[in-house]
């Protein structure tokens, strides 16, 4: 095996050795600063770029995730304010219904402003809004569900920028929510 080398290497030996001991040394260093850079290019660089990208992108997964979490939370909070109550939730209802009805037509104006509108319908109530706060809304509909047992069977809302002198990270809503009163209750 050795001798089917030789023949394609020996002009090469030959001309290896014929060459000074200093032009030897000065080819052997080039070889090996090329060699150096070769390991550098394909094996060392790739790695080290990629320790130094690291904290950026574990800290852009952090904000992702963080995100992620707050969106699941409030789509968790939004189940939970669509679904009608329970029987352990529903706890005492309101003594009559025309003082829930009042009640929540005091609520809708006094939380909820100008902006929200609500019509009494049998054992539904429509509320309709324009430029209503979302974090009004969402205080009202946590409020509503708890004291007044309503539930939102439907929603359809539509984010708007809000008025102009309104903080533009505040988003406003338009839209609908059907809400399901509370049966009245059965007298003895």
């Amino acid at each position: 095996m050795n001798t089917a080398r030789s023949p394609r290497l020996g002009p090469w030996r030959a001309r290896w050795a014929g060459l000074a001991p200093r032009e030897r040394q000065s080819i052997s260093l080039a070889m090996g600063t090329v060699a150096l850079a070769l390991v550098w290019w394909v094996l060392l660089a790739p790695a080290l770029q990629t320790l130094r990208a690291a904290p950026a992108q574990h800290a852009a997964l952090d904000l992702q995730l963080q995100r992620m979490q707050r969106l699941e939370a409030e789509a968790l909070r939004l189940q939970a304010d669509l679904a009608p109550p329970t029987a352990e939730s529903a706890g005492a209802l309101p003594a009559a219904r025309p003082d829930m009805q009042r009640a929540l037509q005091d609520s809708v104006s006094s939380q909820l402003g100008t902006g929200a509108r609500l019509v009494l319908q049998g054992e539904r109530a429509q509320l309709t809004l324009k430029n209503v706060p979302a974090p009004a809304l969402a205080a009202w509909l946590g409020q509503a569900r708890q004291n007044l047992k309503v539930s939102a069977v439907e929603m359809r809302l539509t984010a708007t920028a809000g008025p102009a002198q309104a903080s533009a990270t505040e988003p406003h809503w338009d839209g609908s929510l059907v809400l399901a009163l509370p049966p009245a209750e059965a007298t003895p």
